[in-house]
C-alpha cells in the first residue's frame, strides 16, 4: 500500500472549524477530516496483557511468559501486577542435573503487585501524522494538532521473587563429610519508585469511516528491600553411599543482601478500532540475594544478583469510550 506523506500534502489550505478540518492533497483530492475525540485518559479502564513471546535471565536463560493485568481506577491511580515465570522445567535451564542433586530443581519466578498515583501531568498540543482516509493503494496522511499526555507517577507496592540459587556453603567443625547447598532463594520486597507515563487516544472521521487508536508507555525506576527471605539447604554426605537430604544445620548460614533496584519500559500500541493492543516489555535489575558467610561476592560467589527480561505480546482492553 503506497502511503502519500509530504507529496500529498498542501499545508496551508488546512482549516480549523471546532476540531474539523478540510484538507486538500496533491492528488486533488479535498478531504474533510473530524476528530471524535482526543482524549489521552480515554484507555482500556482495565487491561490484561498475556506477553506469551519472552525470555528471562535469573543466573541462566530461559524461555519465560508474563501475565500483567492492569486497573485504571481514575485519571490519577492504577494499580497494575505481574506475574512470569518459565512455560516449563523442561524448558528452564535452570534444571539441576549434576550428580548428586539429580531430581533436584532450581525455582524461577516473580510476582508484582504495584499502586500508581499520578501527582503530575502536563496535556501538550503537538502536531503529529495522523492517517486520515484510504483509497485504493494510497494511505491519506496529515500533520494535524494532537494531544499527548505526559505524566510522573509515584508507584508504591509488593514484589515476590524465587530465584535459582545454587551456592554452596561452608561446613561448621561437626560435618567433616557433607557438603552444603543453598537452594532456591525466595524474598518478599517492599517496592517504591517513580515512573514517566506517555499516553494518547484520539479517533478521526473522514469519509464517513471513524478510526480509532491509541497507545501508552511507561519508562520506571524502583527500589526495592527484602522484608522476608528463605531458602532451601540441602546436604550431600560422603560415605559408603553418597546421599542427598534436606538438611537445617551444620553449615555457615549465609549472608543475605537485602536491597535491589530495577529500571524498565512498559509500551502498548493500540491496535486500530479496537481496545487491543501489541506490547513489549524490557526490565533490568539488581535483585537480593545471597552470599557465602565470611568474604567478598568474588571472592565466594553468590546467588543470582541480577536479572533481565524481554517479553512481546498482546494486550486485551475494556472498549474505549465512543
Amino acid at each position: 500500500m503506497k502511503k502519500l506523506l509530504f507529496f500529498v500534502l498542501n499545508f496551508p489550505l488546512i482549516v480549523f472549524a471546532q476540531q474539523t478540518y478540510e484538507i486538500k492533497f496533491d492528488d486533488g483530492s479535498t478531504k474533510q477530516v473530524r476528530f471524535d475525540y482526543d482524549d489521552p485518559d480515554n484507555l482500556p479502564r482495565f487491561n490484561f496483557t498475556f506477553n506469551a513471546l519472552g525470555f528471562s535471565v535469573i543466573g541462566n536463560g530461559m524461555l519465560s511468559y508474563k501475565l500483567i493485568p492492569e486497573f485504571r481506577i481514575n485519571s490519577k491511580m492504577m494499580v497494575t501486577a505481574s506475574w512470569s515465570s518459565a512455560y516449563s522445567r523442561g524448558l528452564d535451564d535452570n534444571i539441576v542435573y549434576n550428580s548428586p542433586y539429580i531430581g533436584l530443581y532450581k525455582k524461577t519466578s516473580a510476582f508484582n503487585l504495584l499502586f500508581h498515583y499520578t501527582f503530575f501531568t502536563i496535556d501538550k498540543p503537538k502536531e503529529k501524522k495522523v492517517s486520515v482516509d484510504y483509497g485504493g493503494n494510497t494511505v491519506y496522511i496529515a500533520r494535524l494538532p494532537r494531544i499527548i499526555a505526559k505524566s510522573f507517577q509515584l508507584e508504591a507496592g509488593i514484589n515476590r521473587m524465587m530465584t535459582p540459587a545454587n551456592l554452596a556453603l561452608r561446613t561448621d567443625s561437626s560435618t567433616a563429610f557433607n557438603t552444603f547447598t543453598a537452594m532456591n532463594f525466595s524474598s518478599v520486597n517492599g517496592v517504591a519508585g517513580v515512573s514517566y507515563y506517555k499516553h494518547e487516544s484520539y479517533q478521526v472521521t473522514s469519509n464517513g469511516i471513524s478510526r480509532s487508536y491509541f497507545r501508552y508507555t511507561r519508562i520506571y525506576a524502583h527500589v526495592l528491600v527484602a522484608i522476608k527471605t528463605g531458602y532451601d539447604t540441602y546436604s550431600v554426605t560422603y560415605g559408603s553411599a553418597v546421599t542427598t537430604a534436606p538438611a537445617g544445620s551444620g553449615f555457615v548460614a549465609p549472608e543475605v543482601n537485602k536491597v535491589g533496584w530495577n529500571i524498565g519500559l512498559e509500551k502498548h500500541m493500540g491496535i486500530k478500532n479496537t481496545s487491543l493492543s501489541m506490547c513489549i516489555g524490557v526490565e533490568y535489575g539488581k535483585i537480593p540475594h545471597l552470599t557465602e558467610s565470611g568474604g567478598t561476592e568474588s571472592e565466594n560467589g553468590s546467588s543470582p544478583s541480577e536479572m533481565f527480561q524481554i517479553h512481546f505480546g498482546l494486550g486485551f482492553g475494556t472498549k474505549l469510550q465512543e
